[in-house]
């Protein structure tokens, strides 16, 4: 668009080239492109354009985004839990000590390399019956990151990434426990409990997981959780109930169907565009120190296009008055 806009400048800064532009008396409608001033790249990439010409760091989102410093409970409760809808968080977990100190895979390996995790193609791999699921093993973290991340593929070739429940009661995790605590908490400000708030809620265990590019969680859905990038970028997919759904199918293969779905769609009728993107997932890029919200039962699918380093909690909230699978069997 730029290389267009200036093509159609007169060269002196003084406008459009008037050639280019309708006759006198004519009714005529041009499409200008972006138009911007010369030397605007070089001031952009040193940062002296202002702040609304900031690159995001977490890319496109079709969310709804909102930094951190603009929600708090009260609008968490009223525009996002209640009515489930997923939301993307800018900034949501550069609070913690984590989002500078994860950053060095070296000191992550320092405080609980010895811990015992599960390198997988999927997560539950047996429980969903991934064809590659023969190819899991049980490795430490530091022979994780020195040997495999990377390195190692499934049979499929797929890469295999670490993805574990950490088990509050386990000997095994009780460094990778207490880094946590000392690094990756409390829980974000937005999630805090009390008792002017309408929020109760009830958190689950924390779920880690590390891996290279090309790694990530098939489509599937649960309660609700969110879940905070330190390092890397991950791509998400949410499909709204009633069309999330539990699948093996790796997330790779997934997104690439998607891309060639919406390669194939064709010029939606003006006025028609929102209808005819029903049948697509909503796509968002997490970037580090972002939080993504996940609603219950939301399907949501997620490709690690770095690699990326995160936690998520599953939780569930008191102000809810009947469970999900009952509203689901509902016909409305």
């Amino acid at each position: 668009r730029w290389a267009g806009g200036q093509a159609m400048l007169d060269g002196k800064g003084a406008g459009v080239r008037a050639d280019l532009l309708p006759r006198h008396g004519q009714v005529e409608t041009i499409v200008v492109p972006e138009l911007l001033p010369a030397g605007w790249r070089a001031k952009w990439e040193r940062g002296d354009m202002g702040p609304e010409w900031a690159e995001r760091a977490g890319g496109n989102c079709e969310l709804d985004i909102v930094d951190a410093a603009d929600i708090d409970t009260e609008r968490f409760v009223s525009e996002y839990i209640s009515l489930r809808r997923p939301l993307l968080v800018r900034g949501g977990s550069l609070h913690m000590p984590a989002a500078e100190r994860w950053k060095s895979l070296r000191y992550l390996t320092r405080k609980a390399g010895g811990t015992t995790m599960s390198a997988v193609t999927i997560p539950y791999p047996e429980d969903f019956g991934d064809h590659d699921a023969k190819d899991s093993r049980k490795v430490t973290l530091e022979h994780y990151v020195e040997h495999i991340m990377g390195k190692v593929n499934s049979t499929s070739g797929t890469p295999l990434y670490v993805f574990s429940v950490v088990e509050q009661n386990d000997p095994n995790f009780k460094k990778l426990l207490n880094l946590i605590q000392h690094d990756a908490t409390p829980n974000p400000h937005w999630l805090i409990q009390d008792d002017t708030t309408k929020l109760r809620l009830r958190f689950g265990n924390i779920q880690f997981g590390l891996g290279p590019a090309g790694s990530g969680a098939p489509q599937h859905y649960h309660t609700h959780a969110y879940a905070s990038l330190f390092t890397g970028r991950k791509k998400w997919w949410f499909y709204p109930p009633p069309r999330s759904s539990l699948s093996r199918h790796h997330s790779i293969r997934a997104a690439e169907a998607d891309a060639a779905t919406r390669r194939q769609l064709k010029p939606a009728p003006l006025g028609q565009e929102a209808l005819a993107r029903e049948t697509l997932p909503l796509v968002c890029e997490q970037g580090p120190g972002d939080v993504v919200y996940v609603p219950t039962d939301w399907g949501h699918m997620t490709l690690n296009t770095e690699t990326a380093l995160s936690l998520s909690r599953e939780f569930t909230w008191d102000g809810e008055e009947t469970d999900s699978h009952v509203i689901n069997s509902l016909q409305l």
